[in-house]
Order: C-alpha cells, then sequence, then structure tokens
C-alpha cells in the first residue's frame, strides 16, 4: 500500500539531517545570527559535542570557562590561544572562531565573519530548511493534500524575480489549471513571495515560534 501511494502520489522531498548538522544545531546558530546575537551563535558552536574527543572536549570547556575569573578581554583572548592548539584540522568553524578572537577578543560578529562563507550560508540554510519541512507537512497533513487550492504558489511565467510565482485564483481552481504537483512551498529568504491561503499564515507562525522573521533575512549580509 506504501508503495503504491508513493507510486500514485510521491512523497515530500524533506530536507534531511545532513542539513541540520551532525549534532542538530546547524539551525540555531542560524537562529542566533539573525536575531544579530553573534556571542550566542560562536557559543553554540563551541558547545561540548556528544562525540568529542576527551582532549577536543578539555578544550571546549575550557573555551567555556575563559571568564571564570573576570569577563575581560585578555582572558578571552588567553584562552583562545591556548585552545587553537588543541583544536584538530577538521574544525574549520572552531578553528576560524578562536583565531579571530585570540587577535580581536569579544568581537563576535567579526569572530563569525572569519568562518569561510560556505559554511556561515550553511547556518542560514538550515533555518530556512526547518521553516520548509514544517510548512511541507502542515501543507499535507492539515490542508487538501490532493488538490491545488485559492492562494497557492505555481510556477509563473515571468523572467524576473516577482513574476516567476503565481498566486493561484479561485477561477484557476475552478477550471483546473493546476494540480498539486504544480504547488510551490516557499523557502523564506529576503524576496520571498508566501501563499495567501492558510499556509502562508502558518509560515509566519513557524517564523514566529522560533523567533525569526522575513526582514531578519533581508537584514543578513554575505
Amino acid at each position: 500500500q506504501a508503495a503504491k501511494s508513493m507510486k500514485d502520489k510521491g512523497f515530500i522531498n524533506y530536507f534531511g539531517t545532513q542539513r541540520f548538522g551532525k549534532f542538530n544545531d546547524t539551525h540555531l546558530v542560524g537562529i542566533a545570527v539573525l536575531k544579530g546575537d553573534f556571542k550566542k551563535a560562536v557559543d553554540i558552536l563551541m558547545e561540548i559535542k556528544p562525540e568529542d574527543r576527551q582532549d577536543i572536549a578539555k578544550a571546549r570547556k575550557d573555551w567555556q570557562e575563559r571568564f571564570k575569573y573576570g569577563e575581560t578581554k585578555e582572558n578571552e583572548s588567553t584562552t583562545a590561544k591556548k585552545v587553537l592548539k588543541r583544536l584538530n584540522r577538521f574544525m574549520t568553524g572552531e578553528i576560524a572562531i578562536v583565531q579571530c578572537l585570540a587577535k580581536h577578543p569579544m568581537d563576535y560578529k567579526r569572530a563569525f565573519g572569519c568562518i569561510p562563507k560556505n559554511l556561515r550560508m550553511m547556518f542560514l540554510h538550515a533555518v530556512q530548511s526547518l521553516i520548509w519541512n514544517r510548512a511541507a507537512s502542515y501543507r499535507i497533513g492539515s490542508m487538501d493534500r490532493d488538490n491545488v487550492i485559492a492562494g497557492d504558489l505555481v510556477p509563473g511565467e515571468g523572467e524576473d524575480f516577482a513574476s516567476r510565482v503565481k498566486v493561484v485564483t479561485p477561477d484557476d481552481v475552478t477550471s483546473n489549471r493546476y494540480n498539486i504537483e504544480d504547488v510551490m512551498i516557499p523557502l523564506v529568504g529576503r524576496k520571498t513571495v508566501l501563499p495567501t491561503n492558510e499556509l502562508g499564515a502558518t509560515i509566519e507562525t513557524i517564523m514566529n515560534e522560533i523567533g525569526v522573521t522575513i526582514d531578519m533575512f533581508k537584514g543578513v549580509q554575505d
């Protein structure tokens, strides 16, 4: 029965666990960045991970306790230099952060910006993916899973961004112009067009639950 359903109706191509990181915290870093809380983003990246080797876990713990004797730039810089020597070469993000903070202590925005761009963007992509997955589940689980409804988004015919998507009208539904396979769920970003039916409101609710807005995506610089 499951195979027949997949053949007849297909399946939701969710973003998988790889998008959210080995420790399921990639989206949490992204949310912190969108909120402009770069210290929290750094703290999450530097947290002790379940599978850390003992020496790496100790280095992370030392980092967490860098202000044990006072929250000063000197204490952070000194700890950063010591921790840096104990990180392995595969810890690209952590190395970039600690190297920067050794020279520019407590400048967390600068430190996050030292992470390679492709890795930095992964954190934002994880937030987008989280929202998309939840929206897709709602569209199929709580709305008409078999038919297009007014307010859905489908591919547009224009070449500019605004006309690449089209909002389905009641006339489109009546004329059966589109089918469920045409329905698009937007990936939230700077120029996102939201559905005008309850899915659009649901996406806004999902964003509100995790504390982000479309305007936050607009404010993020590469």
